[in-house]
């Protein structure tokens, strides 16, 4: 099936309110505070209820009360005695959600700073990660997040320092010319060969960091190998692929052209008119479409988008992320670009927002319908 790629950089409207740089300045005597983001009123980041609640600490209750605990729901949850898990490591985070860092795609996460800890767990050949509240109370097992460190049958397979070279060039294409997916935002990254035993002809490398996951697919014999290279998300699923060869050279996917519109801060919307005035509006063009994105946000914000999707999916998702600040201040974008070079067809357009890594994740704005002529 042909493929396609789809990408549009755009920047909206996104400096500060000249009265509203780091801080939100005091008020004038009868002039009305802008409100802090919340769900009620600004689409992302949404502070919204949260299926695990944000835990307090208790004095009593230490890392081995948290350990205790973990096994407890370990054994439950993948039915091995708890005599036969092994506690890898235990060590104190700062999670950026209620969601403890193991969200999944339907989730909703109150984005709050929420301690706790991370707890490895060996069970015979598989590794888990247990994410857990301040008292232990509250635990999610993370299927990727240790299993995504270890080979097949437990065994360590790090990626070869050529291979990190290629990683590390495609790293830098996508912060210059992809900035809206907000990759350098990402903590770390951990790279492992990941190649299932037996296969001959090809290795498969997965790099993983704050849920983004880059793959590797390279000839297992040749002098100069060109690896296809896919980039997915753990909630929006595949974002871009292409290939890379050994002098860190970028080859797309049958780019279409894009163009960059800015439009500036709609002064005349106030606040109390941002739920109805926020949204998107799209119009169909030949090979394509325009849209304008409506969105409240914080003023002191620098605001990239970036899109991608899959030709067999028929989904368009436009990456939007903060690279600047966050303050209380608010300000109505207004955020214009095109996309083009797409086949004729309808499309789910998505608007995934607005990532500020490690606070906020990309999280399912709005999405509508646009038939391409």
């Amino acid at each position: 099936m042909r493929r396609w790629w789809l990408f549009v950089i755009l920047a909206g409207a996104l400096m500060v309110l000249a009265d509203c740089a780091k801080a939100p300045a005091l008020p004038e005597a009868g002039e009305q505070l802008a409100p802090a983001p919340t769900a009620s009123n600004v689409p992302a980041p949404a502070v919204s209820q949260s299926p695990l609640p944000v835990s307090t600490p208790l004095e009593e209750e230490d890392s081995s009360m948290i350990v205790a605990r973990v096994l407890e729901a370990a054994a439950k949850a993948f039915d091995v005695p708890q005599e036969k898990i092994e506690v890898v490591s235990v060590e104190t985070v700062d999670w950026p959600s209620a969601c403890l860092g193991c969200a999944e795609a339907d989730d909703i996460c109150a984005q709050v700073i929420t301690p706790g800890y991370r707890v490895v767990l060996r069970m015979g050949d598989a590794r888990r990660e247990a994410h857990t509240d301040a008292t232990g109370r509250a635990i999610r097992f993370c299927e990727g997040s240790a299993g995504a460190n270890t080979g097949p049958a437990g065994q360590q397979r790090p990626v070869p320092d050529e291979v990190w070279s290629r990683f590390t060039a495609l790293l830098d294409y996508w912060m210059r010319e992809k900035r809206g997916y907000g990759l350098e935002q990402v903590q770390k990254w951990e790279g492992l060969d990941i190649t299932p035993p037996g296969l001959l002809g090809a290795v498969t490398y997965l790099f993983s960091g704050d849920r983004w996951n880059v793959t590797f697919v390279c000839p297992a014999v040749a002098a100069d190998p060109i690896c296809r290279v896919t980039l997915s998300h753990a909630a929006m699923g595949t974002i871009w692929e292409g290939r890379v060869n050994g002098a860190g050279e970028v080859v797309e996917d049958e780019t279409p052209e894009s163009v960059i519109r800015e439009i500036p801060c709609d002064k005349q919307v106030t606040p109390d008119q941002y739920a109805t005035w926020a949204g998107v509006e799209i119009t169909p063009l030949e090979g394509g479409f325009r849209f304008v994105h409506h969105l409240p946000y914080v003023c002191c914000a620098e605001l990239v988008f970036s899109a991608g999707g899959t030709a067999e999916e028929g989904v368009i998702r436009i990456v939007e992320t903060n690279v600047g600040e966050m303050c209380r201040c608010m300000c109505p974008y207004n955020v214009a670009g095109e996309v083009d070079g797409l086949p004729s067809g309808s499309y789910t357009v998505e608007f995934w927002g607005v990532q500020f890594l490690p606070l906020y994740e990309p999280e399912l704005i709005t999405s509508t319908t646009v038939t391409v002529p």
